[in-house]
């Protein structure tokens, strides 16, 4: 049986049939990630066809730096990522619906637009700061702090997702986080937001 470098090989010198092979091989684990972060067999089914399409055209930029099946939890995650916030994006609320929860109905508030500009500026270069610093951080830290502090997934969760150990993702977390508080511990505009706020 060929190796999932030998298909990708196959496919990038025309043979297609390769990458059908390579697509029946991880199809299952496609679906199953996807499921994963949508929780929901239809949006499932759609954006892992998406990805198979993404496979397709991007298969030349697999570099070898990571296990291939590695890299397509990545695209996977990535797509699941995007379809989230498109679909949050999308969503439409009026201002006279009150909101379903678990103990009842809440009145839905408008939100307060009493801040003040210079509040809003400082919190939007905040944003900026950290987007920066982020970054700054490699390919594989990044995506693996961004797991844990914005998805909120566990340390066994991301290390099933991208086939690690446990120990191995506690220990990349760690060195994001050094990583990024060093970085911001040299921004000027950092130093001066924590002294006004420890004031």
């Amino acid at each position: 049986m060929p190796s999932d470098i030998e298909l990708i090989e196959q496919f990038s010198n025309g043979d297609h049939d390769a990458f059908e092979l390579l697509i029946v091989r991880y199809e299952a684990k496609i679906y199953s990630t996807c499921y994963y972060f949508l929780k929901n067999k239809e949006d499932a089914e759609d954006v892992a066809q998406e990805v198979i399409i993404k496979l397709y055209r991007k298969l030349h930029t697999y570099r070898k730096e990571a296990a291939f099946s590695t890299w397509l939890n990545y695209i996977s995650a990535n797509a699941c990522r995007d379809y989230l916030r498109k679909k949050k994006r999308n969503q439409v609320y009026y201002l006279d619906e009150d909101i379903q929860t678990k103990d009842g109905h809440l009145n839905r508030e408008i939100a307060s637009e009493d801040r003040l500009p210079d509040e809003v500026t400082e919190q939007k270069e905040l944003q900026d700061l950290l987007q920066v610093a982020l970054f700054t951080l490699s390919d594989e830290h990044r995506q693996i702090l961004l797991m844990r502090e914005y998805q909120t997934l566990s340390y066994e969760e991301i290390a099933e997702i991208l086939e690690l150990s446990i120990g191995t993702v506690k220990s990349r977390i760690y060195r994001a986080r050094q990583d990024l508080k060093a970085y911001l511990s040299q921004s000027e505009h950092m130093q001066e937001y924590l002294r006004q706020n420890n004031n």
